[in-house]
């Protein structure tokens, strides 16, 4: 009887040996949550404090870096900066400078070198008298056959020595080393120089311009083109001058003309004919004919 009950009370002192350790347990597993919103509030705090301890850091040494540049690196390279800019500023004003000279050279180029008017241009209404005219030069090589028939030759007219085209075979050709040409100009005029102009030898296919003009002579005709011959004057072509040469008259007139004859003397040394590439005739216009 007596040992039950020490039984029993052994029981319950185990069970509440028990539950102690279960109660404990259960404090351990209260405290904890009971702890963790301190720790990690600490933690944010901490992330806070050191996260704007650094960017003032970073603040800082940006702060000091940017007075350091602008207190020793950053004028230097400003100035060196500065001085590429000049450098290149001049170099394209001196390129802007030769890009106008080259436009202004090539704008003259491309303009008339003699600066006159023609009175003897086709296109201002001039014109060939063939009836005043020597016959052109025939070259069998210049023709064209079919069936031995010719149908097409490549002779240039007379009327080719009135138009500024001058391009190698561009010119009209008549047999010898001596002829003339009838022009009838655009206009009355008082006739005061004439040009004569031919291809260089350097662009000339053969490689000379031994049939180009050497001697001539101008004429102007009164009455209509059919009147009396008045004298001119007489030039030379310089076969190794410039391409295109002015010839002032020799003689003036004391009427306006409407006509002027040009004739050839002689060439250059070829010995089956003579070619003309342009001549023009200049003055002061007078009154429509």
């Amino acid at each position: 009887m007596s040992g039950k009950p020490k039984l029993r009370r052994g029981a319950r002192v185990f069970r509440g040996h028990s539950e102690e350790g279960s109660g404990s347990g259960g404090l351990g597993s209260v405290l904890p949550k009971h702890r963790d919103p301190d720790s990690h509030g600490l933690t944010q705090s901490r992330k806070i404090v050191i996260s704007t301890v650094s960017l003032v850091t970073l603040l800082l040494i940006g702060l000091g870096n940017h007075m350091w540049l602008q207190e020793t690196e950053f004028p230097r390279r400003s100035s060196h900066l500065y001085a590429i800019m000049a450098e290149y500023g001049s170099r394209l004003s001196n390129y802007q400078e030769m890009s106008n000279l080259v436009n202004y050279i090539l704008k003259k180029l491309r303009e008339d070198q003699v600066q006159r008017a023609d009175y003897a241009l086709k296109s201002a209404g001039a014109s060939i008298i063939e009836a005043g005219t020597s016959e052109s030069y025939k070259n069998n090589k210049a023709k064209l056959y079919w069936h031995g028939i010719r149908f097409l030759t490549y002779e240039m007219p007379p009327d080719i020595i009135l138009q500024p085209d001058v391009h190698p075979g561009k010119c009209w050709a008549f047999p010898g080393s001596q002829g003339h040409a009838l022009i009838k100009l655009a206009r009355k005029i008082t006739p005061t120089a004439v040009t004569m102009e031919h291809i260089s030898q350097t662009v000339s296919p053969s490689g000379n311009i031994s049939s180009a003009p050497k001697e001539f002579s101008v004429y102007g005709i009164l009455k209509h083109c059919e009147g009396e011959e008045i004298f001119l004057g007489q030039f030379v072509y310089n076969r190794t001058g410039t391409t295109v040469q002015t010839f002032e008259l020799q003689h003036e007139v004391s009427e306006s003309l409407l006509c002027v004859k040009l004739k050839i003397l002689s060439n250059w040394g070829h010995q089956k004919y003579t070619c003309l590439y342009r001549f023009r005739v200049h003055g002061t216009p007078g009154e429509y004919p």
